[in-house]
C-alpha cells in the first residue's frame, strides 16, 4: 500500500471516527496518569531522585517506561481501530526513496530552527525547551538514557499517537493537508512550549506528509527520531555536568 489508508478505511462509517478521537483522548490520559504515577514513586522511593544529583537519570528512565507502555498500548489497539494489519498500518522497513524524503524533511527543520535562533538571538532571548530547564548531563548513563527516551521511546510513541491515530483519524474526515496542519497544532500543543510552538508544529506538519507520502509510519519515526538526536546532542553539549 503507497498511500495513507485503504479505500476500505476511507469508506468508513461514523463509529472509527469516533473511535480514533476516543483512543487519541484515553492514550493522552494513560500518558499523564503514567507520568504522574512514575515521578510519584520515585519521589516516595527516594526524593533525590526527582530533585538530586541522579534526577536526569531517574526521570528519563521513567520517561522511558512511560513511553514504551503507550507504544505498546497502541501496537495492540492501532490494528482493532482500522481493521489492518501492522504492516498495512505502516509499520514496515522503510525504501531507499523514503529516506531521501527523510534527509529533505530535516533539510527543512534545519532552515527553520536556524531562522529561529537567529531570530532570537536577535531579541537576546536565550530559551531551553520546556521540561528540559534543569536537565544535566550527569554522566554517561543519564546521556544514554536521555538520547533512548528522547530519541527512540518519544519519536515511537508520539507518532504512533499523532500519525497513527490522530492524523489518520482526521485524515477520515478531512482534506490531507487540513488533517496534517490539525494534528500538527495540537502535537506542538502538548508539548506545552510558546517559544518552540512553531518549530514543533511544523515537525509534526512534515511527519504527517511523510506518512501521507509514504504510507509508511516508521518513515516518520525516523526523521522524528534523527530530529530529536540532533536537538538533545545540543542540550547536552549546553548542559554538562
Amino acid at each position: 500500500m503507497t498511500g495513507l489508508v485503504s479505500e476500505t478505511v476511507l469508506a468508513a462509517p461514523r463509529k472509527p471516527f469516533w473511535r480514533g478521537l476516543r483512543l487519541f483522548v484515553v492514550t493522552c490520559l494513560i500518558a499523564v496518569a503514567g507520568t504522574v504515577v512514575a515521578v510519584f514513586i520515585l519521589a516516595v522511593f527516594n526524593p533525590k531522585l526527582v530533585r538530586g544529583s541522579t534526577a536526569t537519570l531517574s526521570l528519563q528512565v521513567a520517561g522511558l517506561v512511560v513511553y514504551a507502555g503507550v507504544a505498546l498500548f497502541l501496537f495492540a489497539r492501532l490494528p482493532r481501530l482500522t481493521g489492518e494489519t501492522p504492516v498495512q498500518i505502516g509499520l514496515r522497513m522503510p525504501r531507499l526513496a523514503d529516506i531521501g524524503l527523510v534527509i529533505g524533511a530535516l533539510a527543512i527543520m534545519l532552515v527553520a530552527d536556524l531562522a529561529l535562533g537567529a531570530w532570537l538571538a536577535h531579541l537576546h532571548i536565550k530559551h531551553t525547551q520546556v521540561g528540559f530547564e534543569n536537565f544535566k548531563a550527569d554522566g554517561f548513563a543519564a546521556i544514554v538514557a536521555t538520547q533512548l527516551t528522547g530519541s527512540v521511546g518519544a519519536p515511537v510513541a508520539e507518532e504512533l499517537l499523532f500519525r497513527g491515530v490522530l492524523f489518520r483519524t482526521l485524515a477520515w474526515r478531512m482534506p490531507v493537508v487540513v488533517a496534517a496542519l490539525t494534528s500538527a497544532v495540537i502535537f506542538s500543543s502538548i508539548h506545552g512550549d510558546l517559544t518552540l510552538f512553531p518549530i514543533l508544529a511544523l515537525l509534526g506538519f512534515l511527519a504527517a506528509l511523510l506518512y501521507r507520502r509514504t504510507g509508511n509510519l516508521v518513515v516518520s519515526m525516523l526523521f522524528h527520531s534523527l530530529n530529536n538526536v540532533v536537538g538533545l546532542s545540543l542540550l547536552i553539549a549546553k548542559h554538562p555536568a
